[in-house]
């Protein structure tokens, strides 16, 4: 039986103030506990999409819903709550003067007991390794860590989906295993984690379903592995994923996908895309 969704797009668009369109038509269904990299290149609607799912903005045609609710019932402050966005630069949505506070506003703000607070503040900083820092002031924090910081405010409130823009950016391979890590346990317990990225190799590696955007319409959607293979993600301003690359000239070279060397190269190359 399918699952029903968390999030509802009904033939959404949105024009700017201007009077340039910039998403055409989208409709998609955001299912529980799923990890979905959004695709697309630099203009492309990434970012404006991801703004329509939190409420920042509001469709000019088409409905949002969160679950069986329409937006236009809802506050911002409302959808906050279940859908909740880490911005591609952390600076514009860190605020205190403490990396614990910081991380703790969010729980504080909903009405969270002392206990719970201290819980999920303390979950969420060993989660992105930054125990050792919470006492410290985020802006003396490296680029990364005060990405991790904007990351570890919106794990602890634990939305049931969370879009993280570009959240590679700038991350070595640690943080990002460690980001994947952390999309792992939330979409165990049913919650959904978009990645809006360029990061082709990470999203093959890090997520099942993939969404293309290509000047506001969705080009491409289906299984990660099998979007981000496909010769035509050049339209879209994409190159294929590394991992299908190599495998596939391989293959070409006469090396049998049953060998010990194609399955060690498969092993290797997607354990570090």
């Amino acid at each position: 039986m399918r699952s029903k969704p968390l999030l509802s797009l009904r033939d959404v668009h949105y024009v700017y103030p201007n009077g340039t369109p910039a998403i055409r038509g989208v409709s998609l269904d955001v299912l529980p506990g799923q990890r979905v990299a959004l695709l697309g290149e630099n203009g492309s609607g990434k970012t404006t999409l991801a703004r329509l799912m939190v409420g920042l903005v509001r469709p000019s045609k088409g409905s949002v819903r969160l679950g069986d609710v329409d937006y236009e019932t809802l506050t911002t402050h409302d959808i906050a709550r279940e859908v909740g966005i880490v911005f591609q630069n952390p600076d514009h949505q860190i605020f205190l003067e403490r990396v614990w506070d910081e991380v703790a506003f969010g729980p504080r703000n909903y009405g969270l007991s002392p206990a719970q607070v201290e819980e999920r503040v303390g979950t969420a900083l060993h989660e992105f390794d930054l125990w050792e820092d919470r006492y410290r002031l985020p802006v003396a924090l490296s680029g990364g860590e005060r990405k991790s910081v904007a990351f570890a405010s919106s794990f602890a409130l634990r939305p049931r989906v969370l879009l993280l823009d570009e959240p590679t950016k700038g991350m070595d391979y640690g943080r990002k295993r460690r980001l994947a890590t952390m999309a792992d346990r939330l979409t165990a317990e049913d919650r959904t984690v978009f990645f809006i990225t360029h990061d082709v190799d990470f999203a093959y590696a890090s997520t099942e379903r993939a969404v293309v955007l290509r000047r506001g319409r969705v080009l491409l959607e289906g299984r990660t592995r099998d979007v981000l293979s496909r010769s035509d993600l050049a339209d879209a301003g994409l190159h294929e994923a590394t991992a299908p690359l190599l495998l596939a000239t391989m293959r070409e070279r006469g090396i049998s996908p049953d060998s010990a060397l194609y399955r060690e190269v498969q092993r290797r190359v997607e354990a570090v895309s």
